[in-house]
């Protein structure tokens, strides 16, 4: 797309719907808004098992759930502390300095 800032007039939703492709813009029919390409897929569903035009396609089994052992979560709570020790290292400085600037104006 080659867009000047001429182009960009009128409310923000016929601008976000210029940036769109042309086959993606969504149209009201039946008092609801819907996308061509979206509206054939609804249409074709029947003709398709297994796959759901909202989800996409289906899973062949459903989810399982795993137990989590002790040393897992002894892993992620690791995880977790390392992660936030290096957050506080990083921003406790930051942090000093946004306060002195506010509290010396």
């Amino acid at each position: 797309l080659n867009l000047k800032r001429s182009d960009f007039r009128g409310n923000s939703s016929d601008n976000l719907l210029r940036l769109l492709p042309a086959g993606l813009a969504p149209t009201l029919r039946r008092g609801r808004y819907v996308i061509p390409e979206v509206e054939a897929l609804e249409q074709n569903i029947s003709q398709v098992t297994g796959v759901d035009y909202v989800f996409g396609t289906r899973g062949l089994e459903p989810v399982r759930e795993d137990e989590v052992t002790l040393q897992q979560y002894a892993v992620l709570g690791a995880c977790g502390a390392v992660c936030t020790a290096a957050a506080h290292v990083a921003l406790t400085p930051l942090e000093l300095v946004k306060t002195k600037l506010q509290t010396s104006a």
